[in-house]
């Protein structure tokens, strides 16, 4: 084949772009322009960037067996396997220089200019591919740590005021184990053992040019879990009597599974953002798909037993999760979670746990200098979230805030920091 040549471009493929176009004109009439990989003998960095993403693409719409890595394809990198797609298209169409006695894997002057040619051919026959279709699953879970803990002795049932000894006794008594790094959310919330879930299984086209259409939403819920029985193996028998001598019923050590109360602003919203969202720094240019917020707090026989039977000086506070699943380009994806302070939460993409942040929690009881046993109860890490809780003296409120951040609503607990994770998924 007569090796061709050109100074300029006229494919879609190759001058859509204008600093695409600028980078390969360049390579077509000038040697150092070339694009390549690095290697032994020609030691540096890989030619990386949207003009080798284009140079992919051709690839592919020109030659049925071209196999690239996910990871080049995703990053624009011309690496090892570009390389070697290259050097095979080169061999079928003879591309040989005249001081060469066998094909190179560069991208140099003759290969933009039959990459080119073939586009521009390719282009007034070819038929827009079908948009890919791609099923997501993605949500979240809050569940109560066992650790760290402050009770742990007959000694630490004791502290003043008593009802805060007895709160935590009662988290850790209740506690959740750790929720799975892969997650079937239908089945693990049949086992109540999480004390907030959100759930959103969706469908979208992706086309060639990265556009989205038809968001199908197949199933969705939010759940504000359950306050699990009351597990008295987690203790000796020694700190259970020293609760029940200060007059507490035994009955709040033997318990159901209690339903949590869901705020009527919770909701997995899709294609858009949630009102009362935490979560600030998504960039303009990604494509939000779900944004969901769940406001949840344990339930009315909780909080009974807590104002009642344990004395608590606030009643429930409403705590919160929150997850945006955003669209990127090229196959990536992005996670985006926040949380209150309590209790702990994870993040899932696809069914895996993307990230994950723990609980604020004490070790420890601070004891107010010069007393034995006299709890410094501003210095406690956890006192934030305990004391957000509507007082124990009126009743226990509802929901009267539906405008603005949710950590901004009363009786809510402060918002934790951010985990933020990029996702590839191939095609």
């Amino acid at each position: 084949m007569p090796l061709q040549s050109k100074s300029r471009l006229e494919s879609k493929q190759f001058t859509s772009d204008p600093s695409v176009r600028t980078v390969l004109e360049a390579c077509l009439v000038n040697d150092s322009a070339h694009i390549k990989a690095a290697t032994a003998n020609a030691p540096g960095v890989n030619d990386k960037g949207p003009h080798v993403s284009k140079i992919q693409g051709a690839l592919f719409i020109l030659d049925d067996n071209v196999k690239i890595d996910d990871q080049e394809l995703s990053s624009g990198t011309y690496g090892r396997s570009t390389a070697l797609a290259v050097l095979a298209y080169k061999r079928t169409r003879g591309i040989v220089a005249s001081y060469q006695s066998s094909a190179d894997d560069i991208v140099g002057k003759h290969t933009m200019a039959q990459l080119d040619n073939e586009m521009l051919e390719k282009e007034g026959k070819l038929v827009p591919p079908a948009p890919r279709s791609v099923l997501l699953t993605v949500g979240s879970i809050s569940w109560i740590q066992g650790s760290p803990s402050p009770i742990s002795s007959a000694t630490d049932a004791t502290p003043s005021p008593i009802w805060i000894p007895a709160t935590y006794l009662g988290l850790k008594g209740t506690s959740n184990p750790p929720p799975p790094f892969r997650v079937d959310f239908p089945s693990f919330r049949a086992n109540k053992q999480f004390r907030s879930m959100t759930f959103c299984r969706f469908s979208i086209d992706i086309d060639e040019a990265d556009r989205v259409s038809n968001f199908k939403v197949l199933d969705a819920f939010h759940d504000p879990g359950f306050t699990p029985p009351f597990q008295t193996g987690k203790f000796t028998g020694v700190v259970i009597d020293q609760f029940l001598k200060h007059g507490f019923n035994a009955s709040v050590f033997d318990s159901t599974f209690a339903p949590g109360e869901a705020s009527v602003n919770s909701l997995v919203n899709t294609q858009g953002r949630h009102k009362n969202t935490t979560i600030t720094d998504v960039p303009d240019g990604e494509l939000v798909l779900v944004n969901s917020l769940i406001k949840f707090r344990a339930g009315k026989r909780t909080d009974d037993i807590g104002v009642n039977e344990v004395k608590a000086e606030f009643h429930v506070p409403w705590v919160w999760c929150e997850m945006v699943v955003t669209f990127v380009g090229r196959n990536r994806f992005k996670v985006y979670g926040r949380g209150s302070i309590f209790p702990s939460h994870s993040w899932y993409f696809d069914s895996v746990q993307m990230g994950a942040v723990p609980e604020t929690g004490d070790s420890r009881f601070p004891i107010v200098r010069g007393t034995r046993a006299l709890i410094e109860e501003s210095q406690l890490k956890l006192f934030p979230v305990l004391s957000a809780g509507a007082p124990s003296s009126g009743p226990q409120v509802g929901d009267t805030r539906s405008d603005g951040p949710v950590d901004s609503h009363p009786n809510t607990a402060p918002g934790g920091h951010e985990v933020t994770v990029t996702r590839f998924i191939s095609n």
